[in-house]
């Protein structure tokens, strides 16, 4: 982009017309400005470094003048030397500048850079920083630790006499200026510098003036890209036309800026210094085929991760269903097996009560034919004898009640029901209670509560009976000792079903034991003489009447069964 026709923006850094050079540099605007006119104009822009670096960077300027190491912080932006200053107390532009540390000449712990660590020190903010740049160089490569300034945005000291005054009350340790601006303030005002030390002169140096580091060029005209060869051209002739009034300063062209650069390049701030540094922006512009490869590649694998996951996730799924099937198999053909072997032990039972029953029918007949022939023998020898009477009575009342017993385990046999009728359960209880006593146990005790007065279901009464003696009788098994067994029974009306609860004084039972009453019912008894189907024949005979049975825990840890049948309203 060229300048316009009409204009030409000269950048102006703000230390510039501050320092030994300002009267140059005034007269050198003035000289460019009548150069360009009438036909062309010429505007100066005041900036900082930092604000004349972005105004280049957004083609704000043509030309600029700054230190020598803006300029060479600027080269990537286009930017291209035109003179340098030059004064009469150096040898050439090309070692015009150096920076002087003064300490106060009446201490004695500061006599080298290396005292400098730890100390305070401060420099006009007028100056360029490239002054202070060239002592941190210095204390670099002597491998000193970097400098500790104080002044920061202190505007009280931006002019050379104030920072002496601080130096010499003993506020700060070291004070940095420009080489030569020491000499020229004392040619200019009377004041006294024999107080003054200048830390580590150089000798035999080309610069007529105190300085404590190498030697730079100087302040440097640069034009940029925007700057048309014409403009270049000429600007650059008036310049080397044109000095300072006392003819001490003027513009020349300089050779050599490596001493800059090697500067810069120490200090890690040359114009590439940011291509050094590794970013993630950089990385990318700069490797983007390899970046784009990675992130595919990175992509591929993250697809084929999620695919495999996906797919070990299906699998598992899949396995977890077939072993949750293959345990439910298993236990459908645990129960099978186990209903299996009831139904054995049931049919034999069956096949042997088929034969008892049928075996016994003749005994129980003759018993009851012979309490018959008791009877009317007495009747023909007219003894009469109450007990033996009644004794006969009772052989055969139990006789009867034997072959009740047969016909209904025939009936079951066949696989003919019985006739259902209205019984009151707690006569059928008390029956039970009577039988079970004067069969197998007169001294047992069993405590009934039926206090919720007479309840009626429809049964056949001798289920019931049946139903209550089986129970009993796994009440004592469970007990053990017989003198202090004990056993109760409740019956109460609930909803619309009759409650009888059978639980006894036997020892507490395990959960894992009830699971497997639960479960099992009668695939396996701890009785040594018991067949396993008491709790099946209950069970089975509670279904018969519609009714249902379960198991749980008592109040004292044992056995406690529930029998619910519908209730028979009157």
């Amino acid at each position: 982009m060229e300048s316009s026709a009409e204009t030409i923006r000269l950048g102006v850094a703000d230390y510039v017309e501050n320092g030994i050079h300002r009267d140059l540099i005034h007269d050198s605007v003035e000289k460019i400005r009548k150069t360009l006119e009438p036909k062309h104009s010429l505007k100066v822009i005041h900036l900082s470094e930092k604000g004349m670096k972005v105004a280049i960077e957004q083609h704000e300027l043509d030309l600029f003048v700054a230190s020598s190491s803006f300029y060479r912080r600027m080269i990537r932006k286009g930017a291209r030397d035109l003179v340098s200053v030059q004064t009469g107390k150096d040898s050439g532009p090309n070692k015009a500048e150096g920076a002087t540390v003064l300490v106060d000449g009446r201490r004695d712990d500061l006599t080298s850079f290396k005292d400098l660590a730890g100390k305070a020190v401060s420099f006009s903010r007028h100056n360029s920083l490239f002054t202070s740049l060239m002592i941190e160089r210095e204390l670099r490569d002597r491998g000193l630790p970097p400098l500790v300034f104080i002044n920061g945005g202190d505007k009280g000291e931006e002019n050379l006499p104030s920072l002496l005054e601080k130096l010499k009350s003993n506020f700060v340790d070291a004070v940095i200026t420009p080489a030569c601006t020491l000499e020229r303030m004392a040619e200019e005002s009377d004041i006294d510098t024999s107080w003054l030390r200048v830390l580590e002169p150089r000798q035999f140096s080309s610069l007529k003036c105190a300085h404590s580091s190498l030697l730079y060029p100087g302040l440097t005209v640069a034009s940029l890209p925007s700057l048309n060869s014409v403009f270049s051209k000429g600007i650059t002739q008036e310049l080397l036309d044109t000095s300072s009034s006392d003819g001490e300063h003027f513009w020349a062209v300089p050779t050599d800026f490596s001493e800059v650069d090697q500067l810069l390049r120490s200090l890690d701030l040359d114009a590439w210094a940011d291509e050094r540094k590794w970013t993630i922006e950089k990385v990318i512009r700069e490797y983007w085929p390899l970046v784009t490869a990675f992130l595919v590649v990175l992509l591929c694998l993250a697809t084929y991760s999620s695919v495999v996951s996906v797919v070990v996730n299906k699998r598992t799924k899949s396995l977890r269903l077939a072993l949750k099937r293959e345990r439910a198999l298993k236990r459908q053909s645990l129960e099978a097996s186990r209903r299996i072997e009831q139904m054995q032990r049931i049919g034999a039972f069956s096949q042997l009560t088929s034969l008892f029953a049928h075996e016994l029918g003749q005994p129980i007949y003759a018993i009851r034919c012979f309490c018959y022939s008791l009877q009317k023998a007495l009747q023909r020898l007219k003894k009469e004898d109450p007990e033996l009477t009644e004794l006969i009575s009772d052989i055969e009342e139990q006789a009867i009640r034997a072959d009740e017993i047969v016909s209904k385990t025939r009936s079951y046999i066949k696989g003919r029901k019985g006739c259902l009728e209205k019984v009151e359960i707690c006569h059928i209880a008390e029956k039970a209670i009577q039988t079970f006593k004067m069969v197998q146990h007169e001294d047992l005790q069993i405590f009934m509560d039926c206090s919720a007065g007479k309840i009626y279901v429809l049964a056949e009464p001798l289920d019931i009976e049946l139903i209550l003696i089986n129970l009993f009788r796994n009440c004592v098994d469970a007990c053990g000792n017989l003198c202090q067994a004990r056993i109760w029974i409740a019956i109460n009306k609930v909803g619309e079903f009759v409650e009888i609860k059978v639980w006894d004084s036997g020892p507490a039972i395990s959960p894992k034991v009830l699971s497997d009453i639960r479960e099992q019912r009668t695939s396996s008894t701890p009785k040594e003489k018991g067949l396993g189907i008491g709790l099946k024949i209950v069970e089975s005979l509670t279904e018969v009447l519609g009714g249902r049975v379960t198991f749980d825990l008592s109040q004292r840890g044992g056995l406690e069964v529930t029998l619910k049948f519908p209730l028979f309203e009157v």
